[in-house]
This record gives structure tokens, C-alpha cells and sequence, in this order.
């Protein structure tokens, strides 16, 4: 691991503290990466340019490998894609309220990073053709309908989804930027991060140890800006099967990288305080408590 002092999303250096911490291997996640080894200065800090929270301590590749590489990836059981079908349904009502899409009949789909494509799966009983893109693209028991790629070349997909990933990435626009100048003009491109703001503001916890970003709607929109896109619609709301709040985003891939251009400025701090965020933030922490959770989210 190693330690940044730009902003991920716009490269600022502007930033402010939101805490510091200490961690070590014997946390929850950490004994992967760390052993018996203690970091000191690590931080959660907010971008004064762009508004994005993040993590100073960031992955190398050799820890990527470790956390997601196929020698210690979990060993799953045969997927019940019928468990997570609440979740695909949500993508499905954002796209069509937001877009004029009514049917995905002949649709070809990129889900980055889909894992088994657990997610995505749905869109092949929509009438769907669906790649699943993963760069170490070890054998999975999968969905016959699916298939899994594990390099991109020159494809025209007509929908991309990157569906709770970018919070995981270290370098976001980099990584979207280099996906998206590989499908074709004017793809439609679904994004979807947790909102754990509050979190980190309101409990002033370390957060999860795979996660770097932490987005609200306004820095989600800012990197869409910085990419080029055209921005359709960005919203906060419940999602993961309504078990988490979640920031939503859908825009036109317009392949015109345009870094710091247009970006606007919204208080991290204010919005985490927002009645809005609060109220997501207590509705699923008692459905959790309640049980009342997609079966995808208790896996």
C-alpha cells in the first residue's frame, strides 16, 4: 500500500483532514494486507475542489492481486441469481425513469467487474447479449447465458455498468476513461457507490477496508464531468436491494477526457447532515437490524 496527497478525481491537492487513525492487521479485512504491521497517519480526507472523500492509504497492484486475484478469491457455491434480481430491477426502474429507454430487447451489456454476474444476469431474460469483464478471469460456475471476458477490445456495447466498483478503485477516472474510449460514442454508462458519508462524518468511523472513495452526488457528477460524459441523471437514494444508501448515475459516454473542467463544489460535510442522508442512513440501518434485506445482501 501507499499513501497519496492528490485528490483521485480531480488531482488537487486541496484537501481537508475528516480523520485520522491508526490500523493494524489484527482489524476486521486489514490481516490480508497488513499482517502484524501498524500504519500510523492514516486519513480519510475531502477534496476542497471537487468534494470527494477519500482515502490517503491506497492499493498497489500486488494488494489488488491479494484482495481480488484468483489464489484468494473466495470459493463461492453455485450462484442463486434469482437472490439478486431485486437489485438488477433497481438498475432496470433508474434507466428506464431516467432515459427514454422502455426495452433492453437486443441490448449488448459490459458489466465491469461482475464477479459472476450476479447483477446482471436479469438482462438476459430482458433479451440481452451480456459480457462480464474481469482482468483476472479465472473459471467460475456461471449463468450459461453469460460470458466472461478478461481483456476489452473495440466492442460496441450499448449499456456499461460499473456497479459498486469504483469505490474500490484507486484511480477512477484513469480506470473508467481507459473502459470507456473502448466502447462505442454515446454508450449509455450506469455507475452505482455507496453512500457512507455519514458514516464517516456522523461516527467518524475507519470504513471499510476495500473501500478508498467515498462519494456524494455532487463529486459522483464531477466525475462524470471529468471524463467527458454527458450527465442524464445523478441520485441518492436506497438501493442494494434496498438494504443501503446508494449514489446512482447515468450519463452518454462521450469519450472526451476533460480533467478539472466544470466542476462544482458541495460540501461533503453538509451533505452528510442533510435530512436526506440521515433519513437513508437510519432506513437501512433498520432494515438490517430488522432483516427486512435482499437475500443478496445477507451473502
Amino acid at each position: 500500500m501507499y499513501k497519496v496527497c492528490n485528490c483521485p478525481i480531480c488531482y488537487s491537492n486541496r484537501l481537508k483532514s475528516v480523520s485520522e487513525h491508526t490500523v493494524d492487521g489484527k482489524a476486521t479485512g486489514w490481516s490480508y494486507l497488513l499482517n502484524d504491521n501498524v500504519v500510523e497517519n492514516y486519513k480519510i480526507n475531502s477534496c476542497l475542489n471537487c468534494g470527494l472523500v477519500f482515502r490517503n492509504l491506497r492499493f498497489s497492484d500486488a494488494d489488488m492481486d491479494i484482495l481480488y486475484g484468483s489464489a484468494t478469491a473466495p470459493k463461492h457455491r453455485k450462484c442463486r441469481y434469482e437472490d439478486y434480481y431485486d437489485r438488477s430491477t433497481e438498475i432496470v426502474d433508474f434507466l428506464t425513469s431516467n432515459t427514454n429507454l422502455r426495452s433492453f430487447e437486443g441490448f449488448k451489456i459490459l458489466d465491469v467487474g461482475g464477479g459472476r454476474g450476479e447483477v446482471t444476469e436479469y438482462f438476459t431474460k430482458l433479451g440481452c447479449r451480456v459480457d462480464i469483464l474481469e482482468f483476472d478471469a479465472t473459471p467460475m460456475e456461471i449463468s450459461e447465458d453469460l460470458r466472461v471476458i478478461g481483456q476489452l477490445t473495440q466492442e460496441d456495447y450499448d449499456l456499461v455498468i460499473f456497479s459498486h466498483i469504483l469505490e474500490h478503485i484507486t484511480e477512477p477516472v484513469k480506470f473508467l476513461n481507459e473502459i470507456l474510449q473502448k466502447v462505442k460514442l454515446n454508450s449509455l454508462v450506469y455507475l452505482e457507490v455507496p453512500y457512507e458519508l455519514v458514516s464517516y462524518y456522523v461516527f467518524n468511523t475507519k470504513g471499510h477496508y476495500e473501500h478508498l472513495n467515498y462519494f456524494n452526488s455532487q463529486s459522483l457528477k464531477n466525475m462524470i464531468v471529468s471524463i467527458g460524459g454527458n450527465q442524464i441523471c445523478v441520485e441518492k437514494k436506497l438501493g442494494f436491494g434496498q438494504s443501503l444508501p446508494v449514489i446512482s448515475g447515468v450519463f452518454y459516454n462521450n469519450k472526451t477526457f476533460q480533467t478539472n473542467h466544470n466542476i462544482e463544489y458541495k460540501s461533503p460535510l453538509r451533505d452528510s447532515l442533510s435530512l436526506d442522508s440521515i433519513v437513508l442512513y437510519v432506513i437501512s440501518k433498520i432494515r438490517q437490524i430488522t432483516g427486512k434485506v435482499s437475500k443478496s445482501h445477507k451473502q
